[in-house]
């Protein structure tokens, strides 16, 4: 949301810019990172949080929060339980919202779960959708959402994932001196290294583990890999991960998660990526790197229909055998500069069409 951000500043879009208060850690090396503060703090995050702590929290939050200030338009983005609960709070209050990310879909109501009904939900709410790809446009519309009020503008993480690499290359953002070192050394010895990220709320029931066992696998049976792996800080993953034996695994390098600078830092780098992250699925096509998306269904197919990726599922061998392939591959199969999911200018064009829309309902007031 960011990028979106800025960009409505510099259109001169009145505007706040609100954080739940989950995961403040995180958040809080993003804000730095872009140096900006929120202007709300939720502050709704606790131990042992569950989507009903996140949805009650976010509502009644949103709630007064909305109330007090009247906003013209609430912005939301992507699929998390609080874009949702805060675009159900803006429809309780009569307020419109405008949906970033719009269109996602995989189809299955449980994949990703909860996200694929949360955007579907923000979908019946949102007056506007904007959407990152032609796909998720179609997707919409076959929905039956009025085409007046859906925009095709490119994806938003693209724009952040651009404007970081930017600033490393402006040696602006430094990254982390232990990660720098770890990818000289590994270069040093002529290894592959693979960026591996496993999160998914749906995979925490058993499929996680079987992702672990098949990268725990694969560095076994390949002594000239190396795999990079952010652990998410939910601790029902570190149990995963132990019960799968991946921990002290022979060059398997487990750390708290990356800043978003080490992040973009590590993926120019990596010969691979293994993820089921949505973000990262778009980034690594974006920086046309092999990637393998450990996920039943995904909702970034124009990563699969462009060639450099494969989606192989959750069970062991399947992630194995997809790894295998990745390994393999001498070059990315995908040519040319352009990404799939938009060119980095979609924040500009969102701002553009806020604030005439904003612009446009006042003077219809008025």
């Amino acid at each position: 949301m960011l990028p979106c951000y800025f960009a409505l500043k510099q259109e001169g879009v009145s505007l706040l810019l609100v954080s739940t208060g989950q995961h403040t850690d995180l958040l809080d090396a993003v804000m730095r990172l872009f140096r900006v503060e929120p202007d709300v703090d939720f502050g709704i995050g606790k131990e042992n949080q569950d989507l009903f702590d996140v949805t009650e929290g976010v509502l009644q939050k949103a709630k007064e929060l909305f109330q007090q200030v009247q906003p013209s338009l609430v912005m939301v983005q992507g699929d998390t339980t609080s874009a949702m609960a805060a675009a159900l709070a803006a429809f309780y209050l009569k307020i419109p919202v405008a949906h970033v990310e719009a269109g996602l879909r995989t189809g299955s109501r449980d994949s990703p779960f909860p996200e694929e009904i949360n955007r579907r939900l923000i979908t019946l709410i949102a007056s506007w959708h904007f959407a990152p790809t032609q796909t998720a446009l179609e997707n919409l519309l076959e929905e039956g959402v009025s085409k007046e009020t859906v925009f095709c503008v490119g994806n938003t993480g693209v724009d952040a994932l651009y404007a970081m690499r930017e600033r490393l290359a402006q040696g602006e953002v430094v990254p982390s001196l232990e990660l720098s070192l770890f990818v000289e050394r590994e270069r040093e010895s002529k290894r592959k290294i693979f960026l591996f990220t496993a999160h998914r709320r749906e995979a925490l029931y058993g499929d996680l583990e079987s992702i672990f066992r098949a990268v725990k696998r694969a560095l076994e049976e390949n002594p000239s890999l190396s795999i990079m792996y952010p652990m998410h800080p939910n601790p029902r993953i570190r149990s995963a991960f132990l019960q799968a034996g991946l921990e002290g695994a022979g060059r398997l390098y487990a750390m708290p998660p990356l800043s978003y600078g080490d992040l973009v830092y590590l993926l120019e780098r990596v010969d691979g990526v293994i993820t089921d992250s949505g973000g990262i699925q778009e980034e690594a096509a974006t920086l046309h790197k092999p990637l393998v998306v450990v996920r039943k269904e995904t909702e970034r197919t124009e990563a699969l229909q462009e060639g450099g990726a494969r989606l192989v599922g959750v069970e062991e061998e399947s992630v194995l055998s997809g790894i295998r392939e990745m390994l393999s591959w001498t070059e990315r199969r995908a040519s040319g500069d352009s990404s799939p999911f938009g060119d980095g200018e979609a924040s500009q064009r969102i701002a553009r069409i806020i604030k005439q829309l904003v612009m446009h309902e006042y003077t219809q007031k008025t």
